[in-house]
């Protein structure tokens, strides 16, 4: 499967110039904030990728010319609270520690 090929996404969009594989978040007017679709497909690029053995380097972009990504789309909760209750956070301004999950980060959102 080529880089390019796949799923038709429609959250970033994969292009290939000789060796460099680019994505770009394609959410201009959400300034490409990480929705949980963008996520997926942004993993799932990023494995094709990896299989593609054509693919030397990857740039990734965001559409638009206003942001590269403004973060995780908070208006949809992404999950938030799960994330921060692995932490142990309990409200309070910690810094970010690695968890058996994984890396998590010390804010909470209410």
């Amino acid at each position: 499967m080529s880089f390019t090929g796949g799923a038709t996404p429609q959250a970033i969009l994969c292009e290939q110039d000789g060796p460099v594989g680019i994505i770009m978040l394609n959410r201009p007017q959400a300034m490409n904030t990480i929705s949980r679709q963008l996520e997926a497909e942004l993993h799932e690029a990023l494995d094709r990728a990896e299989r593609d053995p054509s693919v030397r380097a990857i740039v990734l972009a965001g559409a638009g010319g206003r942001a590269f990504s403004a973060g995780y789309d908070l208006s949809a909760q992404h999950d938030l609270e799960t994330r921060l209750m692995c932490c142990g956070t309990g409200g309070r301004s910690t810094p970010p520690r690695r968890t058996s999950t994984g890396t998590c980060c010390a804010w909470r959102s209410r």
